[in-house]
């Protein structure tokens, strides 16, 4: 489900629970001098509890975005570092592995810019693996390489193997989430702390209902920007493939085309 419609929803919960909440409130007006203390205290610890949760859900939420930007640039350095070393082969070789690395570069950016599309996504992944594949085939072949071929061999190989690691993590990173428990969690909490809020400003005597629907919004902002940086897929924000496309525009897949 895109983040929009989640948080969507959940606001029209809150407004719902909220409304309910300023009609019981307006019932107990009469009792707000003698309940007020009790309910305020149990408002304030909800909205501090919120606040926690907010703030911690939010702080996992931008490591793992920040975790998973830095996975592509790793990834895109040692889809660079292949390319370079690509030199080291026969002019046939070199075609081959070039061409190969040419989809597989093609194929990751694919991976990322997919969106929330679970079937697309694992063939792109499948097929990424397939074009490394194929490379490694060509450089574990000491034949494929010029002079001095032990030491060519042992970059260029260690080098696919950093390439496949950095694929492989990006794609663990990927799926490595928010636990939705706690997104659970956060919805209930949210719809509480409003529910208390409205009811409050009922119960003393305001019948304004402006303040309560800001600090619904506020909720919601908070969760949306929560949801989206742990999803990247489901909403606005986005990684940039701006990395891997610099590295595509480099690389030569065909017979005589030359590097810019």
């Amino acid at each position: 489900m895109p983040t929009p419609v989640i948080i969507g929803l959940l606001l029209a919960v809150m407004l719902l629970t909220a409304e309910l909440a300023r009609r019981a409130g307006a019932r107990h007006v009469e009792d707000w001098p003698r309940t007020h203390d009790p309910l305020l205290n149990l408002s304030t610890a909800t909205l501090a509890l919120l606040g926690l949760m907010l703030a911690f859900s939010f702080s996992l939420s931008v490591g793992r975005f920040q975790a998973r930007q830095a996975v592509l640039l790793s990834e895109a350095n040692a889809i660079t570092a292949v390319d370079m070393l690509a030199d080291l082969l026969q002019p046939a070789a070199q075609t081959a592995v070039l061409y190969d690395l040419h989809s597989f570069t093609e194929l990751r950016i694919l991976f990322l810019t997919v969106g929330h599309d679970p079937p697309r996504e694992q063939a792109a992944a499948r097929a990424s693996h397939d074009a490394v594949d194929r490379i490694w085939l060509v450089v574990t072949e000491p034949a494929n390489y010029r002079e001095p071929v032990g030491q060519s061999l042992s970059l260029m190989t260690r080098a696919v193997v950093d390439l496949v690691n950095a694929a492989r993590t990006r794609e663990i990173a990927r799926a490595i989430l928010v636990p939705q428990p706690l997104l659970v969690m956060l919805f209930v909490m949210s719809v509480l702390a409003c529910t208390m809020v409205a009811y409050n400003f009922r119960a003393s005597g305001l019948l304004d209902r402006s303040r309560t629907v800001a600090f619904m919004l506020v909720v919601c902002m908070v969760l949306y920007v929560v949801i989206d940086l742990d999803r990247p897929r489901r909403g606005l924000m986005k990684l940039d493939p701006a990395p891997l496309q610099h590295v595509l525009d480099r690389i030569a897949p065909l017979p005589g085309r030359n590097r810019p």
